[in-house]
């Protein structure tokens, strides 16, 4: 089943951005890894959480059904999903 976005904010920091996705009414904690909206963003410097936060937003949609598809392979353990670059494809400008 696929997931759904939770209504509870999300939470950027310099390292990550966690975020909460919903399989019906079980709360499935979930995190993108800076390095990974920095690598979707085409971003080479480091990037602080207000950065982080912009690069979330935008790509949004896209973490989310990464995310999701994960989660429906079982690929997540007790700390919920983590996204990384491999996630999101290679990097650089989106189209």
């Amino acid at each position: 089943m696929p997931l759904t976005r939770g209504t509870e904010p999300y939470d950027a920091n310099r390292f990550s951005v966690d975020f909460v996705m919903l399989d019906g009414d079980q709360r499935v904690s979930c995190c993108v890894a800076a390095e990974a909206l920095r690598s979707r963003g085409g971003v080479t410097r480091f990037t602080d959480d207000a950065a982080n936060e912009q690069l979330f937003l935008r790509f949004r949609n896209e973490i989310e059904r990464a995310a999701s598809a994960k989660y429906d392979r079982g690929n997540f353990d007790f700390d919920g999903v983590l996204i990384t670059s491999n996630d999101l494809g290679h990097g650089g400008p989106p189209p």
